[in-house]
């Protein structure tokens, strides 16, 4: 699996799955908390309201990274 893009947009997230699930182009997604690290704990944030930051990114099989790329190309222009 190769890394495709990574985005911190929902919207665009969601945008990237339909593209790539209606074009039938496997992925996996990982997302991670990329918000700043805390010498608090989570429990502490949470009370404190602090929005989540997370990273979503798209992972595809090496032989289908040239189609999935143009594809978001042809959506987003030059990446």
């Amino acid at each position: 699996m190769v890394k495709l893009y990574s985005t911190k947009d929902s919207r665009q997230k969601e945008q990237i799955q339909t593209l790539l699930s209606q074009n039938n182009v496997p992925y996996k997604l990982k997302t991670k908390n990329s918000s700043p690290l805390h010498l608090m704990d989570s429990a502490v944030l949470g009370s404190m309201q602090q929005p989540l930051e997370l990273l979503h990114t798209f992972l595809v099989s090496e032989q289908d990274a040239d189609r999935a790329r143009k594809l978001l190309q042809d959506i987003y222009g030059s990446l």
